[in-house]
């Protein structure tokens, strides 16, 4: 079944008020997306992951979350919060279904750099198309390389505000936006219902913790690397509640925490043959909510 069905099966049964609720565990892995049936897709994997407020989060864990789980997600968080500058990338994929029920996997590979409080610089190539996402401290913006066109939005003060601001005003979705805020345990745990651990497993010839985690909608893993810098290396969904159970797995790589982040890199200069669109708030691009 496309994509597109598969949205206008499962969006009207979720509340109308999680459409603001755009930081959960999804951003984790990336995602950038602006034509039409890509953000639907991507509105509806963030729908079925939130189950938190983002404005007003619980940050105390679930009682039926071992409490190893909860140390090793917060060691996690407390390495990565240690750094102002870092980068990542990750490559992931997602299975569509089909009607006859055979999957297929479409691909995302996702680079990002950050440095705190309030720069970013993204990219993001999917098997569609190819955008890069620039935050400068007062305006944010996205360029599509292969429509040569792109959008700006002013939204200064820090990463952590300019994110919440766009994605609450424009429903937008920056790139691994749970690591770039420095929240990263703040939102595990708020989107997170039960939780075990698996085991400490062998990926790419060193050992991981591996925890198993849920909430209503989905299943999660989550692969941590054992040892003195605790960073996630893995991270697998399975939308339980969807066709199939299509599965999406991301492969976090190439950490680095002392890159070169000069204030040209989060600047966007637009090529002169390139068109200005707009981003509409989510009130004028649909109605009153």
């Amino acid at each position: 079944m496309p994509i597109d069905k598969l949205v206008k099966i499962v969006v009207p049964t979720v509340s109308i008020s999680y459409k603001k609720d755009l930081r959960a565990l999804f951003n984790i892995v990336g995602i950038l997306s602006m034509n039409l049936s890509t953000l639907r897709h991507t509105l509806l994997c963030l729908l079925l992951l939130v189950s938190a407020p983002l404005f007003a989060q619980n940050t105390e864990p679930s009682p039926d979350i071992d409490p190893f789980v909860v140390q090793l997600v917060k060691q996690a968080s407390d390495y990565l919060a240690n750094y102002k500058s870092f980068s990542v990338q990750s490559d992931a994929t997602m299975e569509e279904v089909l009607a006859d029920g055979q999957k297929i996997q479409l691909s995302r590979m996702s680079r990002a750099l950050v440095r705190r409080p309030d720069r970013m610089y993204a990219e993001v190539i999917t098997d569609q198309e190819t955008n890069r996402f620039y935050y400068n401290g007062k305006q944010m913006s996205r360029f599509d390389l292969d429509k040569n066109v792109y959008a700006s939005i002013k939204v200064p003060g820090t990463l952590d505000k300019a994110l919440d601001h766009a994605m609450e005003k424009y429903q937008l979705d920056a790139p691994l936006a749970d690591f770039l805020t420095g929240n990263l345990y703040g939102n595990f745990i708020a989107n997170t219902r039960a939780g075990f651990y698996a085991g400490l497993h062998y990926m790419q010839g060193k050992k991981h913790h591996h925890l198993a985690m849920s909430n209503e909608n989905v299943d999660f893993q989550v692969w941590i690397a054992d040892g003195v810098a605790p960073l996630i290396h893995k991270v697998v969904i399975t939308y339980q509640h969807l066709p199939g159970e299509p599965q999406f797995v991301a492969h976090l790589s190439a950490w680095d925490f002392s890159p070169q982040t000069p204030d040209m890199v989060f600047e966007f200069y637009p090529p002169i043959d390139a068109d200005e669109i707009q981003f509409l708030p989510v009130k004028t691009a649909e109605g009153k909510k």
